[in-house]
Protein backbone atom coordinates (compact mmCIF):
# COMPACT_ATOMS: atom_id res chain seq x y z
CA UNK A 1 0.00 0.00 0.00
CA UNK A 2 1.30 3.77 -1.30
CA UNK A 3 1.72 6.08 1.44
CA UNK A 4 -0.27 8.90 0.38
CA UNK A 5 2.56 11.55 0.18
CA UNK A 6 4.13 8.88 -2.03
CA UNK A 7 7.27 8.78 -0.10
CA UNK A 8 7.12 4.94 0.17
CA UNK A 9 4.92 1.89 0.51
CA UNK A 10 3.98 -0.52 3.45
CA UNK A 11 4.37 -4.47 2.33
CA UNK A 12 4.15 -7.84 3.33
CA UNK A 13 7.06 -9.74 3.40
CA UNK A 14 9.49 -11.61 5.00
CA UNK A 15 13.39 -11.60 5.64
CA UNK A 16 15.50 -14.19 4.18
CA UNK A 17 16.88 -15.40 7.75
CA UNK A 18 12.98 -14.86 9.13
CA UNK A 19 12.90 -16.95 12.53
CA UNK A 20 9.22 -17.41 12.08
CA UNK A 21 8.77 -17.89 8.30
CA UNK A 22 5.44 -15.56 8.88
CA UNK A 23 4.20 -12.21 7.56
CA UNK A 24 6.04 -9.21 8.89
CA UNK A 25 4.98 -5.46 7.82
CA UNK A 26 7.80 -3.49 6.36
CA UNK A 27 8.33 0.26 5.37
CA UNK A 28 9.89 0.67 2.24
CA UNK A 29 11.13 4.69 1.34
CA UNK A 30 10.74 5.94 -2.14
CA UNK A 31 12.73 6.07 -4.35
CA UNK A 32 16.19 5.35 -2.10
CA UNK A 33 14.36 1.46 -1.26
CA UNK A 34 15.16 1.70 2.93
CA UNK A 35 13.72 -0.64 4.38
CA UNK A 36 12.36 -0.42 8.03
CA UNK A 37 10.84 -3.48 9.68
CA UNK A 38 7.20 -2.17 10.96
CA UNK A 39 5.96 -5.72 13.14
CA UNK A 40 5.16 -9.59 12.84
CA UNK A 41 2.03 -11.87 12.49
CA UNK A 42 0.05 -9.91 10.53
CA UNK A 43 -1.05 -11.64 7.42
CA UNK A 44 -0.99 -8.82 4.92
CA UNK A 45 -2.13 -10.96 2.56
CA UNK A 46 -6.01 -10.40 3.75
CA UNK A 47 -5.12 -6.88 3.34
CA UNK A 48 -3.56 -3.93 4.79
CA UNK A 49 -4.74 -0.12 4.01
CA UNK A 50 -4.20 3.33 5.34
CA UNK A 51 -6.12 6.26 6.60
CA UNK A 52 -6.35 9.41 4.63
CA UNK A 53 -3.05 11.02 6.15
CA UNK A 54 -1.24 7.57 5.87
CA UNK A 55 -0.99 8.26 9.92
CA UNK A 56 -2.50 5.05 10.52
CA UNK A 57 -2.50 1.21 9.48
CA UNK A 58 -5.61 -1.41 9.37
CA UNK A 59 -4.36 -4.68 9.37
CA UNK A 60 -5.83 -8.48 10.34
CA UNK A 61 -3.15 -10.46 12.95
CA UNK A 62 -4.32 -13.82 13.35
CA UNK A 63 -3.12 -16.68 15.42
CA UNK A 64 -3.23 -19.98 14.29
CA UNK A 65 -4.36 -23.07 16.75
CA UNK A 66 -2.01 -26.30 16.05
CA UNK A 67 -3.40 -29.50 17.94
CA UNK A 68 -1.68 -32.62 17.68
CA UNK A 69 -3.80 -35.57 17.64
CA UNK A 70 -3.03 -39.21 17.00
CA UNK A 71 -5.66 -42.03 16.13
CA UNK A 72 -5.69 -45.51 14.81
CA UNK A 73 -5.86 -46.31 10.96
CA UNK A 74 -9.13 -47.32 11.34
CA UNK A 75 -11.04 -45.61 14.09
CA UNK A 76 -10.29 -41.41 13.19
CA UNK A 77 -12.93 -40.53 15.40
CA UNK A 78 -11.50 -41.83 18.51
CA UNK A 79 -8.26 -39.51 18.78
CA UNK A 80 -5.61 -39.44 21.29
CA UNK A 81 -4.92 -35.57 21.97
CA UNK A 82 -1.16 -34.84 22.09
CA UNK A 83 -0.68 -30.92 22.38
CA UNK A 84 -2.59 -27.68 21.36
CA UNK A 85 -0.94 -24.40 20.84
CA UNK A 86 -2.43 -20.98 19.81
CA UNK A 87 0.21 -18.91 18.33
CA UNK A 88 2.25 -21.00 15.77
CA UNK A 89 2.63 -18.16 13.49
CA UNK A 90 4.61 -20.24 10.80
CA UNK A 91 2.31 -19.75 7.45
CA UNK A 92 4.16 -22.87 5.69
CA UNK A 93 3.18 -26.52 7.02
CA UNK A 94 5.75 -26.68 9.73
CA UNK A 95 5.29 -30.81 9.86
CA UNK A 96 5.54 -33.99 12.02
CA UNK A 97 7.14 -37.41 11.50
CA UNK A 98 7.05 -40.13 14.28
CA UNK A 99 10.59 -41.63 15.98
CA UNK A 100 11.05 -45.53 15.70
CA UNK A 101 10.65 -45.17 19.55
CA UNK A 102 7.30 -44.06 18.98
CA UNK A 103 7.68 -40.28 20.00
CA UNK A 104 6.67 -37.48 17.30
CA UNK A 105 9.29 -35.09 16.25
CA UNK A 106 7.44 -31.37 15.00
CA UNK A 107 7.85 -28.24 14.53
CA UNK A 108 6.69 -25.15 16.35
CA UNK A 109 7.42 -21.50 16.75
CA UNK A 110 6.43 -21.91 20.68
CA UNK A 111 10.50 -20.73 21.66
CA UNK A 112 9.81 -18.06 19.75
CA UNK A 113 11.00 -18.75 16.29
CA UNK A 114 10.47 -22.11 14.07
CA UNK A 115 12.70 -25.53 16.10
CA UNK A 116 12.48 -28.65 15.98
CA UNK A 117 10.87 -30.50 19.26
CA UNK A 118 10.16 -34.13 20.40
CA UNK A 119 7.47 -34.89 22.24
CA UNK A 120 5.80 -38.38 24.00
CA UNK A 121 2.55 -39.35 22.18
CA UNK A 122 0.96 -38.75 25.70
CA UNK A 123 2.05 -34.95 25.23
CA UNK A 124 4.91 -35.55 28.04
CA UNK A 125 8.84 -35.55 27.55
CA UNK A 126 8.68 -32.65 25.10
CA UNK A 127 12.53 -31.71 24.12
CA UNK A 128 14.03 -29.20 21.98
CA UNK A 129 16.48 -30.43 19.27
CA UNK A 130 17.45 -26.92 17.48
CA UNK A 131 17.80 -23.91 18.28
CA UNK A 132 19.02 -21.90 15.27
CA UNK A 133 17.92 -17.98 15.26
CA UNK A 134 16.50 -18.97 11.72
CA UNK A 135 13.45 -20.92 11.00
CA UNK A 136 13.39 -25.11 10.86
CA UNK A 137 10.35 -26.51 9.61
CA UNK A 138 9.11 -29.65 7.55
CA UNK A 139 11.51 -32.35 10.11
CA UNK A 140 10.88 -36.32 8.57
CA UNK A 141 13.76 -39.04 9.58
CA UNK A 142 15.44 -41.66 8.09
CA UNK A 143 13.79 -44.96 7.95
CA UNK A 144 16.94 -46.25 10.71
CA UNK A 145 15.88 -42.80 12.43
CA UNK A 146 19.49 -41.88 13.17
CA UNK A 147 19.28 -38.72 10.15
CA UNK A 148 17.51 -35.70 10.59
CA UNK A 149 16.04 -34.05 7.59
CA UNK A 150 14.68 -30.40 8.02
CA UNK A 151 14.23 -27.21 5.54
CA UNK A 152 15.94 -24.51 7.04
CA UNK A 153 16.55 -20.94 6.10
CA UNK A 154 20.02 -20.59 7.70
CA UNK A 155 21.79 -19.88 5.27
CA UNK A 156 19.63 -17.09 3.61
CA UNK A 157 17.48 -19.04 1.55
CA UNK A 158 15.52 -22.00 2.23
CA UNK A 159 17.61 -25.46 1.90
CA UNK A 160 17.50 -28.83 2.79
CA UNK A 161 19.64 -29.78 5.71
CA UNK A 162 20.88 -32.85 7.59
CA UNK A 163 21.81 -33.46 11.71
CA UNK A 164 21.69 -36.48 13.24
CA UNK A 165 18.60 -37.30 15.05
CA UNK A 166 19.00 -35.78 18.23
CA UNK A 167 19.47 -31.83 15.99
CA UNK A 168 23.41 -32.43 16.23
CA UNK A 169 25.84 -32.20 13.63
CA UNK A 170 23.59 -30.05 11.20
CA UNK A 171 25.16 -29.89 7.68
CA UNK A 172 23.40 -28.10 4.48
CA UNK A 173 22.60 -30.55 1.77
CA UNK A 174 21.30 -28.53 -1.28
Amino acid sequence: VWLKNGSGIVVSAFREKSPTLSDELWLISYPDGKAKYLTNGIKGKLGISLNADSGSIVALKTDKLTCFLSAALDNFRKSNHISTRVGDSCQFPIGADWTNDGKIVYSTTEGGNADIWTIKEDGGEKRQLTADDSAEISPKLSPDGRTLIFLSNRSGRMNVWRANANGTNPTQLT
